[in-house]
């Protein structure tokens, strides 16, 4: 009878220390796969916008929810009109983003789905860093998460590159980065 007592003591033990560390395995968890999952976006739309121009065919369209521009909100109706209006090197550029990167059933286009689809805060800034090379600093800044009422989270994390490329307009306020085109 003691050994029986003194193994349910024992065991009784370990699932409070097991159940005590379940919560923060948990957020430790979300907060992991949060920042994958911003790491694999940055890198994505960061490259699309470098290589930005008429010829843009992503998917970035059936992501973006929002895109505001000096806090009004701007009409987008494709890739082209998304990647233009990020490089507006003039204006505050943000927008209300679904991941793109993920788990599939977290990506559909209903109501249901994007209300449960991790969601983050794109800023956009384009400055100019040597006007002799034509050389623009891009900066990105992740605000996540973004709940219902749009106010984002405290995780913030900014990614930079420098793009040497001229930066041109078909219409405004639709910006492109121009690669220079060198003769073989």
């Amino acid at each position: 009878m003691v050994e029986l007592a003194l193994c349910l003591g024992i065991i009784g033990f370990a699932l409070v220390a097991i159940i005590g560390v379940l919560p923060t395995g948990m957020k430790v968890q979300k907060d992991n796969r949060e920042e994958t999952l911003i790491n694999q976006d940055a890198t994505f739309i960061m490259e699309t916008l470098r290589a930005g121009g008429p010829s843009v065919r992503t998917n970035l369209f059936n992501f973006f929810d929002q895109i505001f521009t000096n806090g009004t909100a701007a009409a987008f109706s494709n890739d082209y009109d998304i990647v233009g209006l990020l490089c507006n090197p003039y204006t505050a550029n943000s927008a209300n983003v679904r991941a793109l990167a993920g788990v599939r059933a977290d990506q559909g286009a209903s109501a249901g789905a994007k209300n449960f689809t991790f969601a983050y805060q794109l800023d956009s800034q384009v400055s100019l860093a040597n006007t002799m090379n034509n050389l623009w600093e891009v900066r990105l800044t992740f605000r996540w998460p973004l709940v219902p009422n749009v106010h984002t989270g405290a995780v913030t994390k900014t990614f930079r590159t420098q793009v040497a490329a001229q930066l041109v307009t078909n219409n405004a306020p639709l910006y492109f980065f121009q690669q220079q085109q060198f003769p073989p």
